[in-house]
C-alpha cells in the first residue's frame, strides 16, 4: 500500500475527515496509485481556473447563438401567424357576402384584410441591443362601463393601451413620443370611440407625454392608477398633439411641403411606398411624430403654426416624375423659423443648431453647409399625422389632372378643405376618420 506523505505543518491542512474521502475515491477512481489521483485532482482545479478566466469570452457567444435561433424561429412563425390571419380574415368577409365575388373583388378582399390584420395586430415594440426600449400593447375593450372613484365612464367602444413600457434609455431618440403616436394611428384607424390607459402617478415623464397627446385625467380606478382618456367626439384642437393625429374640420387652408426623396424616406418611414425599396435606418429623427425639415425656399413660404400639411415626395428619376412624385402623407405645422432672408443672418449658428436640436436626419457638417452657403433658410417643424399606406399615395400627374396642383412652387401654394378632402378620396382614405 501507497502512503501520502506530507511535512511540517502541511499535515494539519488536511483533515481527519478530507483524508478519509481522499483514500475512498482513489480507489474508486481506479487510480494506480495516489500520486495519480492528486495529479487528476491539480489537473481539474487548474482546468477549472481557465474556464472561469474564459467565460466572459464563451458566454456571449452562447447568448448571441440563442438569441439568433430564437429570433429566427419567431420571424417564421410570425410569418405563419400572419398568413393565417389574413386567410382568416379572407374566409370570413366570404360568408358574409350575399353576392358572387369575382376576381377583382378578391384581390380588393386580400387588400383589405391584409391591412385589417396590420392595424389590429395589437403590439408595438422596439428592442435593440440592449434590449426593449418602447413596447406597446393595445386591446379592444368590451362595451362596458368603467367605474371611478369621482364618475362612472359609460358604456362605448374603447380601445386599452393595456401595457405601456419606455425604457429611460429611449427618452433621447423620442421613441416613447413614437409609441404612443402609432398606438393613436391604430385608434384612428378603428371604430372605437376612445382610447385610455392607466397610471400610477409616480410615472410623471410618461403622465407629461400623453397629456401632451390630448389624453385627459378621468379619474382614478380601484387600483389607484390615474386612468387618462381621449374621445373621438370630444378632440382639443389647441395645439398639433393634442388633436394628434386628426384634422379640424374647421380648417381652412393647408399647404404643400416638397421633400427630396432621400430625406424623406428617413423622416418619414412608416410612409409605404409601392415598388420603392426605403432606407428605414433606425434614425433619432425617425422614431417620433415630431419631425424637422431645413427647406431654402425662394420666397417666404406661406407655412403658419397649426397648418395642415401634405407631404409631397420628390422622385429622383427624372423620366418618370410625374408618375413617381406623390403625396405620401399630412402633418401639421407646429412652427416655420426664417433663420436666413436673401444673406441676411436671422439667427446665430448656435441658435439655428438648437431649434434643429435631434429631430432632423441631417448631419452637423450638412447642417452648418446649409448655414453658411444657402441664400435663404427655414426649419420647420411639423407633427406627422398619418401616412396613406402602400399602394394608396397620389402622384403629381393625378393631381394635375383633377385640377388640383397648383401652378407655383409648392412653398407659396396654399390648397382648401376641398382640395384636402378630394386628394383623401383619391387616396383611398377615409375622411370621416381623419377630420374630426
Amino acid at each position: 500500500m501507497e502512503f501520502l506523505f506530507l511535512y511540517g505543518w502541511d499535515w494539519l491542512a488536511l483533515t481527519i475527515f478530507l483524508l478519509l474521502r481522499f483514500l475512498t475515491h482513489y480507489r474508486h477512481d481506479n487510480c494506480k496509485s495516489q500520486s495519480e489521483f492528486i495529479e487528476k485532482a491539480i489537473s481539474f482545479y487548474i482546468g477549472y481556473l481557465d474556464e472561469e478566466r474564459s467565460v466572459n469570452y464563451i458566454s456571449p457567444l452562447i447568448t448571441e447563438t440563442v438569441k439568433a435561433t430564437i429570433a429566427g424561429t419567431e420571424q417564421r412563425l410570425s410569418r405563419l401567424m400572419f398568413k393565417v390571419a389574413v386567410e382568416l380574415g379572407k374566409i370570413s368577409n366570404m360568408l358574409a357576402a350575399v353576392n358572387d365575388i369575382d376576381d377583382e373583388t378578391l384581390r380588393q378582399l386580400q387588400s383589405m384584410c391584409v391591412n385589417e390584420v396590420r392595424r389590429i395586430n395589437g403590439i408595438i415594440s422596439y428592442i435593440d441591443d440592449y434590449g426593449i426600449g418602447a413596447f406597446v400593447m393595445l386591446k379592444k375593450e368590451e362595451c362596458e362601463e368603467i367605474p371611478l372613484d369621482n364618475q362612472i365612464l359609460p358604456k362605448c367602444s374603447r380601445l386599452k393601451i393595456s401595457t405601456l413600457k419606455l425604457s429611460d434609455r429611449v427618452e433621447g431618440n423620442r421613441l416613447g413620443e413614437g409609441a404612443i403616436g402609432i398606438a393613436l394611428w391604430n385608434w384612428l384607424e378603428s371604430d372605437d370611440e376612445e382610447i385610455y390607459v392607466t397610471v400610477f402617478d409616480k410615472h410623471r415623464k410618461l403622465i407629461e407625454m400623453l397629456q401632451k397627446f390630448g389624453f385627459e385625467l378621468a379619474g382614478y380606478n380601484s387600483r389607484n392608477e390615474g386612468v387618462y382618456l381621449r374621445s373621438k367626439n370630444a378632440i382639443n384642437f389647441m395645439t398639433p398633439y393634442t388633436s394628434f393625429p386628426f384634422i379640424n374640420k374647421e380648417a381652412r387652408a393647408f399647404a404643400m411641403l416638397p421633400i427630396e426623396a432621400e430625406w424623406h424616406d428617413k423622416i418619414f418611414p412608416y410612409s409605404e411606398l409601392k415598388n420603392t425599396k426605403q432606407d428605414t435606418e433606425e434614425f433619432a429623427a425617425a422614431n417620433g411624430m415630431t419631425k424637422t425639415y431645413i427647406c431654402f425656399p425662394v420666397n417666404t413660404p406661406c407655412y403658419s403654426p397649426g397648418m395642415p400639411i401634405m407631404i409631397y415626395r420628390k422622385s429622383s428619376d427624372e423620366y418618370n416624375r410625374g408618375f413617381k412624385s406623390v403625396v405620401t402623407s399630412y402633418g401639421t405645422i407646429v412652427r416655420s423659423e426664417p433663420i436666413k432672408q436673401n444673406w441676411s443672418y436671422l439667427k446665430s449658428f448656435e441658435e439655428y443648431v438648437k431649434i434643429v436640436g435631434n429631430k432632423s436626419v441631417f448631419t452637423h457638417s450638412e447642417i452648418k453647409n446649409f448655414y453658411e452657403k444657402m441664400k435663404n433658410l427655414y426649419v420647420l417643424e411639423l407633427v406627422y399625422n398619418h401616412a396613406f399606406g402602400k399602394g394608396c399615395n397620389v402622384n403629381y400627374n393625378t393631381l394635375n389632372d383633377n385640377g388640383i396642383w397648383k401652378n407655383c412652387h409648392p412653398y407659396q401654394a396654399v390648397y382648401s378643405m376641398n382640395d384636402f378632402r378630394a386628394i383623401l378620396s383619391l387616396a383611398k382614405q377615409d375622411e370621416n376618420k381623419l377630420i374630426k
